[in-house]
């Protein structure tokens, strides 16, 4: 984290968070982790003063309750009650009046990790649906609401798989995203089960103190601090979702309390673990290989708890190494008073001394300690 001033150039394609919708049960929330400022990356040729003409892409990153009310609103469901219709219509009419893409991949990663056929077939129906999206015509659905397509829209599709019809089409585009995402579960990647690891020791340190004030914040400050000192690992994003959640601004985000039922306490955090990485891509992506453009991605969400932490930072900056070694993302908590009260107090300082990734045996040995932190948590 950090206290520093943002440069602030004005972004071309958002200046705020945007959320569409009122109700409880029926929004979409598009956060802006860069605060309507045009993103920063810094690599090896920036840092030289090397000039960059590399232009910038950018896109809607949909998490699955999101391409859900997409795929229903293409297909004509009545699942999707009119009320949300005319949202997400006021959704995606904005996305092409300004130009932005919305990409399913998220969501794949997410649907298909049970690598099941039911799965894979309505990744397939909900991958048709967003390349019908794709390839419209845009001015006939900014005029009329109505999706027709667009030859000129699908031509770089007919050039990209080498075949003619859209139904041909479909079924490629949909095989892609299936094939690269089906069986791919971050749960049992070492990078989410570390976050996994991460969430646990949080929501345990939170519930042994689970007081909000200033002295309580310091206290559970300090346990984390020296949770990740004892690792020697960083983790900017997770210190982001420490002291929100040790602040009191996201509960339900790690609903951990007594009387809980342990297991259902762990799934939760499980999910968890999956819906911070909707949240951390935006950095992930600005650092990949710019020989296309720089992607922008700004992540779409139904999830209330979400959209809150989405809201309590920003994303000031992307440093890139190069190579095999990691990006290196810097966030700025967005309340005053929680970033002086972090800067004051200095809590959740950087301990990347570690060089070596965690081994499988020490990983399972702390997500099991861990769990059983939390099962204590539940029951006493």
């Amino acid at each position: 984290m950090t206290d520093a001033a943002p440069v602030n150039v004005g972004s071309p394609f958002l200046r705020t968070s945007l959320v569409f919708g009122a109700e409880p049960s029926s929004f979409l929330f598009v956060a802006d982790l860069f605060a309507g400022r045009e993103p920063q990356r810094i690599d090896a040729a920036a840092a030289a003063g090397a000039e960059s003409e590399i232009g910038f892409r950018p896109t809607v990153l949909l998490d699955s309750q999101a391409v859900t009310y997409l795929h229903q609103f293409v297909s004509g469901s009545s699942r999707l009650p009119s009320p949300r219709r005319e949202i997400v219509e006021t959704f995606l009419k904005f996305a092409v009046a300004k130009g932005l893409d919305y990409n399913p991949a998220f969501y794949f990663l997410e649907a298909l990790r049970r690598d099941d056929d039911a799965s894979a077939e309505y990744a397939f129906a909900t991958a048709r649906s967003i390349l019908r999206l794709h390839t419209m015509s845009k001015q006939e659905f900014l005029t009329t609401g109505r999706l027709h397509p667009d030859p000129v829209a699908l031509a770089p599709y007919q050039t990209e798989f080498g075949l003619e019809t859209f139904d041909d089409i479909a079924a490629a585009y949909a095989n892609a995203f299936v094939r690269e995402a089906r069986g791919h579960d971050l749960a049992t990647s070492g990078a989410g089960r570390l976050s996994y690891a991460v969430l646990l020791t949080i929501a345990a340190i939170h519930r042994s103190r689970p007081g909000t004030g200033p002295r309580d914040i310091v206290w559970k400050c300090a346990r984390f601090d020296e949770y990740l000192g004892a690792l020697g690992i960083g983790l900017a994003f997770e210190r982001v979702v420490a002291i929100q959640h040790f602040a009191g601004g996201i509960d339900n985000f790690l609903p951990v309390q007594k009387g809980a039922n342990p297991e259902r306490a762990l799934a939760r955090i499980r999910a968890a673990a999956w819906d911070i990485e909707l949240l951390r891509v935006p950095a992930t992506w600005l650092a990949l290989p710019p020989e296309h453009g720089v992607i922008v991605a700004y992540p779409c969400t139904a999830d209330r708890t979400l959209a809150l932490l989405a809201q309590s930072f920003t994303l000031e900056l992307v440093c890139v190494a190069g190579g095999t070694r990691p990006i290196f993302p810097v966030y700025k908590l967005s309340d005053p008073q929680l970033r002086e009260f972090a800067r004051k107090t200095r809590v959740l300082q950087q301990h990347a001394s570690r060089t070596t990734e965690i081994g499988e045996g020490e990983l399972s040995a702390l997500i099991r300690d861990a769990e059983a932190e939390v099962r204590r948590a539940c029951c006493d």
